[in-house]
């Protein structure tokens, strides 16, 4: 489990601005119950599951008393009957990072469903969400997680990467590199053609293909002209030529204190007088902040208490070298 921590000695994670809306949802799963007119309603739930261990802690009864909520069950509105995949796609990844940072054990996890889909089929509905068991269902479960949410989140990107303009956003250049090379490693690993493949293998590989399919529609055979976009039927030497060739160095600094959802506005003009064929030159202006060593310990600090998992999603090594 502590390898799933992501490496936090090593790693600072951060948000990609553009996806704040990512954020705010999970930022809202993840919101405290303390003040919630109905958790004593949540509590009935969560006192039995966790009467049955010793073991369970008031960081685990948090979190049962959080899940129990999100479900949207107990609300005084049906708003929780209009929930819908991405929804669910949303407190799974939220309920997995979670189970991560937390330590949560599974069975607080699979008693909060099967209270929820009880209620649920109670009153003749089915259950909006079921509980996806990443770590049965999928190999290298957080970078399957990233790509989910990049394809969630596909038409932000192509919305951005599609608009009339002269200037290159290089944050979304590098999400859209860094779930390339995710997709050209696992595709790599997990999915040569074997007839002794596991089933976790088949449902990473049969997501890495759906994935592929989103993101041809989308990118692949999008018209635009700033962004180096690799094609995923030749990723390897497309990741090279796309991504790896326009490899920068950031300064030695990094966002403020007060700064934790805010990225330094890093932006790319293309210089027209260039080959349409070189690499565009990067103008970084960033907001002031502190050097590494005295932002990095309160940075680590502020993103690993952070509720959204994408902000344990991106990271940057701390000698602060694009790897892209």
């Amino acid at each position: 489990m502590n390898s799933k921590k992501f490496k936090l000695k090593k790693f600072m994670y951060f948000l990609y601005y553009f996806l704040n809306d990512v954020r705010k949802k999970y930022d809202n799963f993840d919101k405290s119950v303390k003040d919630d007119r109905n958790s004593y309603m949540y509590n009935s739930v969560c006192n039995p599951i966790m009467s049955k261990s010793s073991d369970y802690t008031d960081v685990h009864k948090n979190f049962c008393l959080k899940l129990v909520r999100n479900f949207g069950h107990f609300s005084n509105n049906h708003e929780f009957l209009n929930y819908n995949d991405e929804w669910c796609y949303d407190l799974n990844n939220w309920i997995y990072n979670s189970m991560v940072k937390h330590k949560i054990p599974k069975k607080i996890i699979t008693e909060c469903f099967g209270e929820y889909e009880y209620y649920m089929k109670g009153i003749g509905e089915k259950p909006r969400c079921i509980y996806y068991e990443y770590d049965n269902l999928y190999e290298d479960q957080m970078k399957i997680i990233k790509l989910i949410i990049f394809q969630s989140n596909m038409d932000i990107v192509k919305d951005m990467v599609t608009k009339e303009s002269n200037i290159i956003d290089f944050h979304v250049q590098k999400y859209i590199c860094d779930c390339v090379k995710i997709y050209e490693e696992m595709n790599r690993k997990h999915c040569p053609q074997s007839n002794e493949k596991s089933e976790k293998s088949n449902n990473t590989c049969g997501m890495l293909n759906t994935f592929k399919g989103m993101y041809k529609s989308f990118l692949s055979a999008t018209q635009q002209e700033n962004y180096n976009i690799p094609y995923l039927d030749d990723v390897e030497n497309g990741y090279t030529k796309k991504c790896v060739s326009s490899r920068q160095k950031l300064p030695l600094t990094v966002p403020g204190v007060n700064d934790a959802y805010a990225l330094p506005s890093l932006t790319v003009y293309r210089d027209e007088k260039k080959d349409e064929n070189s690499p565009p030159s990067f103008i970084i202006s960033e907001k002031p902040g502190g050097s590494i060593s005295s932002t990095v310990s309160t940075a680590f600090g502020t993103v690993a208490g952070a509720s959204s998992i994408v902000a344990l999603l991106y990271k940057v090594n701390t000698k602060f070298h694009l790897n892209i």
